[in-house]
């Protein structure tokens, strides 16, 4: 029988059969897999979606029923597409109002086998400050950053395996209010921006005004940035991403510089931070790390998976969406 004092996890998953399968196999392997509570959203078709789409959605859906996945396991097929970024905010709204805390996963998303236990952990020791928003799984492949058991804080977010309460979740802003002084306002834009490292303003004026995006996580972002919220993240990631390929939304070609190993060493909860304000040493290298992301040749490539943590690019943007 699961535990109710496991935060309830979410998958979000669509038409990748062999990704979601694999991400399932991570997630069982998982230390507090058999305790934990299972919800699996399942998109639906588009309505002009092909023969291929539609079998690789039932495969998919065959897939998440093959086995129990953890203890208790809930699945949630969507008749019709509802796109990613609904599909997540409904979602988390409707199991985070139900249970208080959430874990929330998609589908191209390999997680260590104590990603379980770090969460738990987390969402428990900052429940009640408010001045935390989320707790992320992933971090980014920074070489300063080996310390499997180090812990700190930024004023950023990640999609890419989180968790957030609903105290929280409960401020997410869908409509970005304020978003407009990012176009006058060359300070905050500036601040936004991460010091001007990464061009996040752009991201949220095309998903409020030009419609080419669908993002939940810049919206998440905007909320966290105009509340002067923070997230905790683990120095070296307990998650990475393997949706490359030819089907992925942004990561056509896997890049050394961005890919992520997983961390497998245990961690004590003890050496979380006591103190809730940003590492500024780290925070700068991650500015530093962002702004060469964006700056280098392989910008594109690069920009393209970065930007696959915050928002799915529209169909002429030679992408696949749900």
């Amino acid at each position: 029988m699961p535990n109710k004092n496991l935060a309830p996890i979410v998958l979000f998953v669509y038409n990748r059969p062999l990704l979601t399968k694999t991400a399932l196999e991570h997630l069982m392997a998982n230390e507090l897999a058999a305790d934990s509570t299972l919800y699996i959203y399942a998109d639906g078709p588009k309505e002009n979606a092909s023969l291929e789409q539609i079998n690789n959605i039932e495969e998919t859906r065959k897939i998440i029923k093959q086995k129990q996945w953890c203890g208790k396991v809930h699945i949630v097929e969507n008749n019709k597409n509802k796109g990613l970024a609904q599909s997540v905010i409904t979602g988390v709204t409707r199991i985070v109002e139900e249970y208080g805390t959430v874990i929330v996963l998609e589908d191209d998303l390999l997680i260590s086998p104590t990603f379980l236990r770090f969460m738990n952990d987390a969402l428990e020791r900052y429940k009640d400050e408010e001045k935390v928003l989320q707790i992320s799984g992933f971090n980014f492949p920074i070489k300063q950053f080996r310390n499997p058991d180090s812990f700190f804080f930024m004023p950023l977010i990640s999609s890419w395996g989180w968790a957030t309460w609903r105290r929280a979740w409960q401020q997410f802003d869908a409509q970005a209010k304020g978003y407009e002084a990012l176009k006058t306002d060359k300070l905050l834009r500036h601040q936004f921006d991460l010091n001007s490292a990464y061009p996040y303003s752009e991201m949220l004026i095309s998903q409020m005004e030009h419609k080419n995006i669908d993002s939940w996580a810049i919206r998440w972002f905007w909320t966290l940035f105009r509340n002067n919220k923070l997230t905790l993240f683990p120095e070296t990631t307990f998650v990475s991403n393997i949706g490359y390929g030819e089907n992925a939304t942004h990561t056509k070609i896997e890049s050394k510089q961005y890919s992520a190993q997983l961390i497998n060493a245990q961690f004590s909860s003890k050496n979380f931070p006591k103190i809730i304000e940003i590492d500024l040493k780290k925070w700068k290298h991650v500015r530093n790390y962002l702004a060469s992301c964006d700056k280098t040749k392989v910008r594109f490539s690069l920009q393209k998976k970065l930007a696959s943590i915050f928002y799915k690019v529209s169909p002429n943007l030679d992408s696949k969406t749900q």
